[in-house]
């Protein structure tokens, strides 16, 4: 499994936009900016939610690969400013 949390800093992904938004109720928009400016330390370490994407991800994969004929994996593409994982 990739480290996804290497220069996270740099880039908005996905989980972001919720804080982003102020729809989280998990974070706060000006905390992810001082998280984002490295003025303040990440100290997320997961809760029941990510445990649920980590274990379904790979299933869900396997059944869309299988469902479709089609062969994804996991993979981290940066492209410029632009970052995303497929």
């Amino acid at each position: 499994m990739q480290d996804v949390t290497h220069n996270r800093h740099l880039y908005i992904g996905g989980s972001d936009l919720a804080a982003i938004m102020n729809l989280s109720p998990f974070k706060k928009r000006f905390d992810l900016l001082l998280e984002k400016a490295e003025l303040k330390e990440n100290d997320f370490q997961g809760n029941e939610y990510t445990e649920y994407g980590n274990t379904l991800e790979p299933l869900i994969r396997e059944y869309i690969n299988d469902k479709h004929n089609t062969n994804y994996t996991e993979n981290k593409v940066i492209d410029g400013v632009y970052r995303y994982h497929s």
